[in-house]
């Protein structure tokens, strides 16, 4: 299930009486949930009632929990929707289908495998266990995900690469 879905938001906690949760979304498009019928939360589905802005946070409704406390339950969960129901990024592939990919130099060296993408703001940065680096356009050489290799460009890469101690 995990590789048909995406996260996209976070449950923040119960909002109002009537089992409504508020939510952070992850999503630079927030009325994406207005065009959903069904959400994933612990790779369950759940199909939605209703969808509303309050106060730049997004508030659903999911059928079948009708009371706060049945919503509290929720709290801090991920939500995750079907990828069919996400257009797809320009660069043909989500950031997150780089995670397990090889870390590859120009000439062939295995620098690591990425365990994890952190997203800040300017670019996202790429963690790999003993370092991490900002995925930048001038030090990719290429990306192919179907052979989980991230390439990059070892001149540039030795530039922005963060070693851990």
């Amino acid at each position: 299930m995990q590789d048909k879905t995406i996260v996209v938001a976070k449950v923040l906690k119960s909002q109002g009486i009537k089992g409504a949760l508020k939510i952070q979304t992850y999503s630079d498009v927030p009325n994406r949930f207005k065009l959903l019928s069904t959400v994933f939360i612990d790779e369950k589905p759940h199909e939605l009632e209703s969808v509303f802005n309050s106060g730049g946070f997004v508030v659903l409704k999911i059928k079948g929990i009708n009371d706060r406390e049945s919503a509290e339950k929720f709290r801090e969960k991920l939500i995750s929707i079907d990828k069919n129901d996400v257009a797809m990024p320009k660069e043909g592939y989500f950031i997150m289908d780089l995670v397990g990919s090889s870390v590859l130099d120009d000439s062939g060296n295995n620098l690591g495998a990425i365990h994890d993408i952190n997203g800040f703001g300017t670019a996202d940065v790429i963690e790999c266990g003993k370092f991490r680096f900002p995925h930048l356009q001038h030090i990719v050489k290429s990306i192919d995900i179907e052979k989980k290799e991230f390439i990059v460009y070892r001149k540039f890469f030795d530039e922005v690469v963060v070693y851990d101690d």
